[in-house]
């Protein structure tokens, strides 16, 4: 599938305005993984019972959760 027609494909689903959000909420997860698992790692390194699996759930499913709320309309 070439990139013409993948993009086509992708505007008959979703709108620009719809895109915009998807990408904001992603972005919102991967931040607030990336976060969690930088404060697992410090807590792993330092031989505390959570690690990094732990908190990067943990502030992911938050986020999600505050994404939620934030986002009524989706």
């Amino acid at each position: 599938m070439d990139t013409q027609s993948f993009a086509a494909l992708l505007a008959s689903y979703w709108s620009v305005n719809e895109l915009t959000t998807n990408l904001i909420v992603f972005m919102n997860l991967l931040g607030a993984l990336l976060l969690g698992a930088l404060v697992g790692y410090e807590r792993a390194y330092h031989g505390r019972a959570a690690g990094m699996r732990t908190y990067g759930l943990v502030c992911m499913a938050s986020a999600g959760l505050t994404v939620i709320a934030g986002y009524p309309g989706l």
